[in-house]
């Protein structure tokens, strides 16, 4: 009698310690889940929330993250499915109506050409086009790089800028853009030996129409990506007063347009769904050689902005 309790007691205690192991598994996936959804992996997190739930059929939060990695994907029908599956569980949950409400209405919606559904459920295609427009602010450093009357006669300066951005497919962007760069005269060079000199900054303003290509998918923290574009660059060249031998003599400033082209790459850190660090080295070069001796110039800018998803 006492060895059949004892075995009963000792079935008891090994169920219960596989009963404890079984729900930490579960806390277990679901945290990995969540570490892989804020890196945007977005598939290893749908696996690791798909084996918490397998664990734990009742684990309304691992089938709501669940449905937030499906959405990132583009997979609103399977997004749709997990949502409903958590608010069966759990239908007090304020946060996953208004998300259903927000994101997932389309999935409700008739049939368009090309669309599918699975369950029952409308969905766009898994590889449905997320275009994204934004908004883009950046300043930075610019460097004087050729010709060596340009380098030698200004000071590295500045850039500061603003663009308009117009999604065309996931990965490809039109930008639209305005950029000042100014650099001070470098009054210490050697074309002005023996004289003081005030004034004289030089600066070019950009309007250029660019091409913004990524270069690895968007559900990435960080994102490298080529930038090209073409337009109308403006010189102007602030008065300059030489003083020699206690005669000063002032040359006028002036202004001139010129076609500018523009090359570059670029780093995009994701800081959330509506908000990104950009890191953009490029090149800028303005068209203003002539069969007279002119030639073109070349600078560089270093550009740090933020972008913000429209």
């Amino acid at each position: 009698m006492k060895n059949r309790i004892h075995i009963l007691g000792g079935l008891v205690l090994c169920w219960g310690m596989a009963s404890l192991a079984w729900a930490t598994s579960a806390d277990d996936n679901f945290n990995a889940g969540k570490k892989y959804y804020d890196q945007y992996l977005y598939d290893q997190a749908i696996v690791s929330f798909q084996e918490a739930v397998s664990i734990e059929p009742n684990y309304w939060e691992a089938y709501q993250m669940m449905s937030y990695s499906y959405y990132k994907q583009g997979k609103r029908d399977s997004a749709l499915e997990a949502a409903n599956k958590s608010l069966k569980i759990h239908g007090d949950n304020d946060e996953l109506r208004k998300f259903m409400a927000d994101h997932l209405k389309q999935a409700e919606m008739p049939l368009a050409p090309g669309e599918h559904t699975v369950s029952g459920v409308s969905e766009a295609s898994a590889a449905e086009v997320k275009k994204q427009n934004f908004i883009q602010v950046n300043l930075g450093g610019s460097l004087p790089m050729s010709p060596a009357g340009f380098t030698s006669r200004q000071n590295p300066g500045y850039n500061l800028g603003l663009g308009v951005g117009i999604g065309i497919t996931k990965n490809f962007q039109v930008v639209l853009d305005a950029n000042m760069d100014n650099f001070p005269l470098n009054s210490a060079s050697s074309f002005f030996t023996g004289s003081s000199i005030t004034g004289g900054a030089s600066r070019y303003w950009t309007f250029l129409g660019n091409g913004r290509l990524r270069l690895i998918p968007e559900n990435n923290p960080v994102i490298p990506y080529a930038i090209g574009g073409l337009g109308l660059g403006l010189l102007t060249q602030d008065d300059m007063t030489i003083t020699t031998s206690g005669t000063a003599m002032t040359n006028p400033g002036s202004s001139d347009s010129y076609l500018t082209g523009r090359i570059g790459l670029g780093l995009e850190f994701v800081l959330s769904d509506y908000a990104s660090l950009l890191v953009e080295p490029d090149g800028i070069i303005v068209f203003s050689g002539d069969n007279k001796g002119g030639e073109d110039v070349l600078y560089g800018s270093f550009r740090i902005g933020g972008k913000f998803n429209l």
